[in-house]
Parts: structure tokens; C-alpha cells; sequence
């Protein structure tokens, strides 16, 4: 089994989920954006890896802090996408 990494998904304004983030586990971002489309389609905004999203121990981008959903999106491939 591939070792998954964390990527923080955002929400655009607007959307009902705006203001939260999405963990979506995987091997790598191509994989963890099929995991993204598969569970919202195209109703998300961007990708962060860890070290763009966590900082001094606080879940933010920029300026802002988001809340984060507390369902996980795994996905180990293209074709084994699940929620935790």
C-alpha cells in the first residue's frame, strides 16, 4: 500500500461548505484531487499540501482559519476512493 500524504482542500465563496476544509488522504495530488471530484464534483476551490496549510500548529491559509470537516476522503488510487 502506497504511503498517503495530507491535502487540505478549500471551499470557494459561496459554496455551502465556504469557511471549512476537506483532509483528503493519498499518495499524491492527482489522486487526492479524483478523491475531491469524486465526493463533491467540481464544488471545491483549491489543494494544499501540509506544509502550505498548517502553520505554527494552526489549520490556515493566509490569514484566515478554517474549519475542518471531520470526515477523511482516503484514496489509495484512481479507483479505491472511501470516506473514514
Amino acid at each position: 500500500m502506497p504511503e498517503l500524504k495530507s491535502f487540505y482542500f478549500t471551499f470557494g465563496c459561496g459554496y455551502p461548505l465556504a469557511g471549512y476544509v476537506q483532509v483528503v488522504k493519498a499518495p499524491n495530488e492527482a489522486v487526492a484531487r479524483a478523491g475531491m471530484f469524486k465526493y463533491y464534483a467540481d464544488r471545491w476551490c483549491a489543494c494544499y499540501g501540509r506544509a502550505e496549510y498548517v502553520r505554527d500548529g494552526v489549520c490556515r491559509i493566509g490569514p484566515a482559519e478554517y474549519k475542518v470537516l471531520e470526515k477523511v476522503v482516503t484514496a489509495y488510487d484512481e479507483e479505491s476512493i472511501g470516506c473514514e
